[in-house]
């Protein structure tokens, strides 16, 4: 993708209200990959396992 097809892309007001809208999920589910990450190497799996 070109750069100036990136810059139109990020400036439309249909990628924005998106972005706005799924940003509180997207939260959300970078918290709960966290948490379960954690657990799964707590739990004795090795980091690239866990990561996969």
């Amino acid at each position: 993708m070109s750069l100036d097809r990136l810059r139109v892309t990020l400036a439309h007001p249909a990628y924005l209200t998106g972005l706005r809208e799924m940003s509180g999920l997207a939260l959300g589910i970078a918290a709960w990959g966290l948490v379960t990450g954690v657990a799964m190497v707590q739990a004795g799996l090795s980091v690239p396992l866990a990561l996969s």
